[in-house]
This record gives C-alpha cells, structure tokens and sequence, in this order.
C-alpha cells in the first residue's frame, strides 16, 4: 500500500492522473516490489488550471461518487479514491463496493461512506446531481462495517474514501499517516513466505498424486500402460 501511495505521488507531482488505478493494474514482483500498470486512461492535469475532461473513466468498483454524479473536473481525489478501495479490499479481503449499475454504485457507496450535506450538492455543481441525490441521508458507517480493522488502518480509509474529494488529501499525506508508523508490512518477508508456502504446496501436491497413482487397480494400471504414448 505504501508503494501505491509512494507511485501516486510520484505521478501527482508530475501532473498526472491514473484514472484507473485496481488490484489488476498493481502488479508484484518476486521480491515484493509494486509496478503501477496500464495508464490507457491516464490524463495530465494542472491544479492551477481547470480543464474539462471525461467522467467515463475508472472501473466500476473503484470509480469515486463525483464521477458518477458527472463530474467533468478533478484532481488527485480519483486516484485517492481508488487507493482506498484497494486498502479496504487488502484489508477484508474482498471488493467492498462490487456495484453492476452506476446506479447501484453510487448507492452502495452513500449507504457505507455517508451521504453529503446540502453544502456539497451546492458547491459541486454537478451534472447528475439531481437525477441521482437521494430522497434518504446515509449516514457515514464505516467504521461499524469494519469495526475488526485498526484505528489507524480506519482512519486512512476514512480519509480516501471521503465522499468531497477535497477532504481525501493527498498522497503525500496519506503516506504521512498513522498506518504507515505502526502498521509495518515486510514486503520481502512476506514474498519469502509466499514462495515458502508455494513449494510445500507443491511438494505436497506432488506427493498427492504419486500416491493416487499407487493405489490405483491392477486393471487401471494395465489400461494406462495399453494407451499409446
């Protein structure tokens, strides 16, 4: 997670947006170290200078609700977004907001992140606005859904997945946060013991077979020796 942020920074500073940023676009190599992927979708910025640019961007699950309220100017917040989607889903294990419809999506993400006030709808200006708000207030419950992660760990979602991107920071402040002081992941460590468990497995899927083969019948055996080669 520290080396996304670390990438995402690296590329906001820069001046450009990811704009597509999912677990299949992270790739991991054999001593841990994280590869950020396929910038099809990317696009240049300047935080000085709006510019119009497309909302149809960014998987799904990992699109941020200012994109599918219409959003045609953004910053950072996309990529932040999706940053804390992927934290969430490391942490659980799983998508947390696997929506089919945009729709849906949207009402998946008001129901765990909250839905915003009367002041967001007003100062975002956005183009689906009112075919989209909701006639129900959501309330922000997040950390009752994921009341086992720790409080560091929750409070960085939090802060990602805040539904104004202008409160999710940056990336420089993520990686300043509270997780990444007493959180601590040894990505080399963590590789060893992956390629650990991979050869047992093997070892032991090996072994597995071999004794299949040895129990099977005096016909079996005569029927496998028949078969030409």
């Amino acid at each position: 997670m520290k080396q996304l942020l670390s990438g995402l920074k690296h590329c906001h500073n820069r001046g450009v947006l990811h704009c597509d940023i999912k677990g299949s676009d992270l790739l991991l190599d054999n001593e841990g170290i994280l590869k950020i992927v396929d910038f099809g979708l990317a696009s240049t910025f300047n935080p000085d200078h709006k510019q119009s640019m497309t909302s149809k961007v960014v998987t799904l699950w990992y699109r941020p609700p200012e994109f599918l309220l219409g959003a045609t100017y953004y910053g950072i917040g996309v990529d932040l977004w999706s940053a804390g989607c992927i934290l969430r889903e490391l942490l659980s294990g799983k998508p947390i907001l696997p929506g089919r419809t945009e729709v849906e999506q949207l009402n998946k993400i008001f129901k765990l992140c909250g839905s915003p006030g009367e002041k967001y709808w007003k100062k975002a200006k956005l183009r689906h606005a009112t075919m989209f708000k909701m006639n129900q207030a959501y309330k922000r419950c997040a950390a009752e859904t994921f009341k086992d992660f720790s409080p560091s760990a929750l409070l960085l979602i939090e802060t990602l997945l805040a539904v104004d991107p202008a409160k999710r920071g940056t990336a420089t402040a993520a990686l300043n946060s509270e997780f990444f002081s007493t959180e601590l992941y040894d990505a080399t460590a963590l590789s060893s013991k992956q390629r650990t468990r991979c050869d047992i497995e093997g070892r032991e899927g090996s072994k597995a077979k071999k004794e299949r083969c040895e129990r099977k019948s005096p016909r079996q055996k005569e029927s496998s020796s028949a078969r030409p080669s």
